[in-house]
């Protein structure tokens, strides 16, 4: 049986191998192939075969079925040569590097190209998979804050993206028809802004909320203010409370914007805003911070209005629930906001800011396990210490901790809590020092006058003058007994005679 040795060229990974396949000559010709061994090398084609010429997905196959090595390449000449001894080893030699093995071994031999060939191998097969992927990327995520993370439309085939349809749909079609209860709710606006505005205000989509009320914004100057009043503080209502913060901006537009046009008219706030205000209050406790911002601020500017004022709004910050009281989330931006207002319209009772009504707050921040709302509540109870002086520490018994009440020591001045000290004298007109008092002689049956063991003072005398105690011995013997000081005088006397 003929067999006809063919050697062909593979590429895998970093390796370039050598096979030999051995196969007998009927294979050949029931495969219609000739008899006549392959070319190990044949003469590269004619043609410009770049890559943007080439079809990509031809060109990705073509340079693995090859059976040289990358032959299509114009460089191809200098970068493999052949070379056949007359032993039969079959060599190839690729830039430097000589790779051969015998026509009857079938065996693989490998080398490992080198760096400059690794970058060549890495950058080819990425141009070529770059080719073949197609252009279309789908589509892409975006942030909504009603749906949270839908997928937006994008080009192509959308049959079985579920999410894309209804988020295409959401903010391509018009605003939803109104029945039922929500046209009990738009009666009032159809009667002023018109059916339009009121689908979009009521709409589940935040981006027809938000053109509604873009859209009441424009209208404004053009109604009459005190007959929509009602309709736009109940559409006020709705909106302070959205969770889509920028409906919710929109909303504090809108609601300087009504300011404006209701000091104009006189038109009392006073149970017109409740709602608006506790909606407001409630936005204080939001994360986004622009969005706490702007609540403090359409506080302070319902205040600043002569039917508003300052008490009407300082009620409604004032007030919290009891249970809430170590919510420090709720605590902390009550405080801050406090603060403010105490900066722009100042402490006092006629702001709606007396003792009984802002201490219950001041001293849930106090009693907080949270330091950031200690230390606002420290800042509102300096503030109130300046403005009420004393009367503030009758509430001092109410702070649970003593470092707490150490640090408001350092906060307000260490001065103000320390009790009255008495009047030092002066060293000009010192204090009379009191006389000692006399010491009263002693009874007639005590130890000393019997004779018996003397007190430290008299023993004290003896130890000083020894002389006289020796002679008041003697003198004591001579008179028969007689004790103390006086027998010793009498018996000196009878010595001296």
């Amino acid at each position: 049986m003929l067999r006809v040795q063919m050697l062909r060229e593979e590429r895998s990974g970093t390796l370039l191998v050598s096979r030999r396949l051995s196969c007998p000559a009927s294979y050949l010709a029931r495969s219609g192939r000739s008899r006549a061994p392959q070319s190990v090398h044949p003469s590269p084609p004619a043609g410009n075969f770049s890559p943007s010429v080439a079809e990509p997905k031809q060109q990705f196959y073509n340079q693995y079925d090859s059976p040289t090595v990358n032959s299509r390449s114009p460089s191809y000449p200098t970068n493999l040569e052949e070379d056949r001894d007359p032993s039969g080893i079959v060599q190839v030699r690729r830039k430097g590097r000589w790779i051969g093995g015998t026509e009857g071994g079938g065996r693989r031999e490998a080398r490992k190209l080198g760096e400059s060939e690794k970058e060549e191998e890495a950058e080819s097969r990425r141009s070529s998979l770059a080719l073949l992927t197609s252009s279309h990327q789908g589509p892409r995520r975006i942030l909504d804050p009603d749906a949270r993370q839908i997928r937006a439309v994008g080009e192509g085939n959308l049959d079985a993206d579920k999410a894309a349809i209804a988020a295409a749909n959401s903010q391509n079609a018009p605003p939803e028809d109104l029945s039922g209860n929500a046209l009990v709710e738009a009666e009032p606006i159809i009667s002023i802004f018109g059916e339009d505005v009121a689908k979009s205000i009521l709409s589940r989509n935040w981006q027809h909320r938000d053109e509604g009320l873009n859209q009441i914004i424009k209208l404004l100057p053009e109604v009459q203010i005190v007959q929509a009043a009602r309709v736009i503080a109940n559409i006020l209502k709705r909106v302070v409370t959205d969770k889509n913060p920028t409906v919710f901006l929109s909303a504090t537009a809108l609601n300087k914007r009504f300011l404006e046009e209701a000091a104009a008219k006189k038109i009392e706030l006073r149970g017109l805003m409740d709602n608006v205000l506790q909606g407001f209050v409630t936005k204080l406790a939001e994360p986004n911070k622009r969005v706490k911002d702007e609540s403090i601020n359409s506080l302070i500017a319902i205040a600043q209005q002569s039917s508003g004022g300052c008490a009407y709004v300082a009620q409604f910050l004032l007030k919290f629930p009891k249970q809430q009281a170590q919510n420090f989330k709720l605590i902390t931006p009550r405080l801050d906001a406090l603060e403010k207002m105490f900066k722009t319209f100042g402490v006092s009772q006629a702001n709606g800011f007396s003792l009984d009504a802002t201490m219950p707050l001041t001293l849930a921040g106090l009693n907080s396990s949270n330091a950031q709302t200690r230390e606002a509540a420290m800042g509102v109870y300096g503030s109130l210490y300046q403005a009420y002086g004393s009367k503030v520490q009758e509430f001092d018994k109410q702070i649970e901790s003593a470092k707490t009440q150490s640090l408001l020591l350092q906060k307000i001045g260490a001065s103000a809590h320390l009790p009255p000290q008495p009047p030092v004298p002066s060293p000009a007109n010192p204090a009379k020092a009191k006389p000692a008092a006399a010491k009263k002689p002693a009874p007639a049956g005590s130890p000393s006058v019997r004779g018996g063991k003397a007190d430290k003072g008299h023993l004290n005398s003896q130890a000083q003058t020894p002389s006289r105690a020796a002679a008041g011995g003697r003198g004591g013997g001579g008179g028969g007994g007689g004790g103390g000081g006086g027998g010793g005088g009498g018996g000196g006397g009878g010595g001296g005679g």
